[in-house]
């Protein structure tokens, strides 16, 4: 008989044990006084909360209650948008959060029920749970270097504050160690956020370098890569300013900069780092930048983000995404990026025809968009300006071989007009190497300065790069400012076109 009620006991605790592992922790939002249209949204990102994959909207159970699965592998931050406000929440495997918020009171504190009350009542009463990560148009700049200064020191004023009562609170409550590093990070870092919100390298009347030197003084006593606070936003959104990196390291020291440049680039020569950036944009300077200055879980993360970032900007994506392997074999966030790469993968391995690029000679003489569209008489006429500088235009060009391949054996003609600033051979090399390297089929034609002047005299003035016009099969504009190729209603204007 003892056996059998051991058994049995046993049994209920494995029974208990399955039912408790198969329940999911959920995240239930109580909207006192709710509006019919409120819609609460939880976001649990990968790299950023505002990022469309990573939502889930909250079911409503009854009025004013929503409800949703909570499901995180660490302890980490998560988020809430309520009302077009996102709300930083504190969350841990397996656990539950029940958050109660007044609708007619919305920017009043919220109240949390246990478990994780304290947490997330101490991470709002720092100041952390409605921040907003997004710089502030209402936010004034100082206006004076002396204006910098005291907001520097107000900064690591109330630095100094806050770390003063996470540890006190480390002590009294027992948070366990994922929190409190997550807290210390958002206090340690929250400074290069806000200072970056407001704009400072605008400062009327300093220089870059007694700014940076304020910016020194700021962080100069922080780590620039630390892991143990890679769950704080405040502190992974630093990481990636490399600009302020550069700052907190040399001050006002201009040698410090150029030596720092090119041990950063690998480089001995500043002209080579200003043509690479030049003709690779941001992607090339942000990855090497990282590689740099992080190191660890945080540079993994840093590079994966970037890749993840400019993932349509097919120029400097090989050079990038082989960095991150080497830097990280067995990177955690290498099926993310491999996932977002296969267009990249797939563009790859297409080998156009030579036949399906032509080049208008530049020495010929074209003058005028008349000139161009002489050679397409009886086809609807796609123009692309764009520039091999321009990392939107180079964005747009997976999605405009995609389009391309929507038009075949359709009486559609794709003209390319570059701007380059020049139409010497530098420019010309450059120019050509993007187009190569891009895989851009169709018309190439290199603009000079005159010919930009020319079409402003005739009412298509580029203002923006890039910038898309349409023209009928006699070459009349159809419209100026058409659709981008990532744009769907632009297959409706070439139809419609074509008609």
């Amino acid at each position: 008989m003892k056996s059998f009620y051991s058994t049995l006991i046993l049994l209920l605790c494995v029974s208990f044990s399955i039912l408790y592992a198969q329940t999911p922790a959920r995240l239930t939002v109580t909207i006192q006084s709710p509006k019919e249209n409120d819609q609460p949204v939880l976001s649990v990102p990968v790299f950023w909360y505002i990022l469309p994959e990573s939502h889930t909207t909250l079911t409503q159970t009854a009025p004013g209650q929503f409800s949703a699965v909570l499901a995180v592998d660490r302890p980490r931050l998560v988020y809430l948008q309520f009302r077009g406000q996102w709300l930083k929440l504190y969350a841990e495997p397996g656990k539950s959060m029940a958050i109660t918020i007044d609708g007619k009171a919305p920017a009043q504190p919220a109240q949390f029920a246990e478990p994780l009350a304290r947490e997330n009542t101490l991470l709002q009463q720092l100041g952390y749970t409605s921040y907003n990560m997004m710089p502030d148009p209402m936010v004034k700049r100082p206006s004076s270097l002396s204006g910098l200064h005291e907001l520097a020191a107000q900064l690591n004023r109330e630095k100094k504050q806050q770390l003063d009562r996470c540890r006190d609170s480390r002590q009294q409550d027992r948070f366990n160690w994922a929190f409190y590093h997550i807290l210390e990070g958002e206090i340690r870092y929250k400074p290069v956020i806000d200072i970056t919100n407001k704009g400072i390298f605008g400062i009327q009347g300093a220089s870059v370098y007694d700014v940076s030197e304020s910016v020194k003084n700021v962080f100069g006593d922080e780590v620039i890569s630390d892991d143990r606070f890679i769950d704080s936003d405040m502190y992974f959104f630093s990481t990636i300013h490399m600009q302020l990196s550069q700052n907190i390291r040399c001050g006002a020291d201009t040698n410090c900069y150029q030596k720092l440049t090119r041990e950063i680039y690998n480089t001995t020569t500043d002209q080579e780092i200003q043509e690479k950036y030049s003709l690779f944009g941001q992607l090339f300077s942000k990855i090497h930048e990282a590689d740099y200055f992080l190191t660890g879980a945080t540079r993994e993360k840093a590079m994966a983000l970037l890749i993840h970032s400019f993932k349509d900007d097919f120029l400097y994506l090989r050079p990038a995404y082989d960095l991150y392997l080497k830097r990280n074999p067995q990177g955690k966030h290498q099926q993310l990026i491999e996932k977002d790469l296969a267009p990249f993968f797939a563009f790859e391995k297409k080998s156009p025809a030579a036949s399906e690029t032509r080049f208008t000679d530049t020495h010929t003489p074209v003058k005028t968009m008349a000139d161009l569209l002489k050679a397409h008489k009886g086809k609807v006429v796609y123009v692309d300006f764009w520039g091999s500088w321009c990392g939107p235009c180079r964005q747009e060009m997976p999605h405009a071989a995609m389009l391309k391949e929507k038009m075949k054996g359709k009486p559609v003609d794709f003209l390319y007009i570059a701007y380059e600033n020049g139409i010497d051979e530098t420019h010309v090399k450059r120019w050509k190497s993007a187009i190569d390297k891009l895989k851009i089929t169709g018309t190439h034609f290199l603009a000079d300065h005159s010919f930009m002047e020319q079409l402003k005299k005739d009412k298509m003035e580029v203002g923006q790069f890039p910038t898309y016009a349409l023209f009928d099969k006699q070459g009349k504009l159809i419209k100026f400012g058409a659709s981008a190729p990532s744009d769907q209603a632009l297959l409706q204007e070439l139809e419609q076109a074509m008609k």
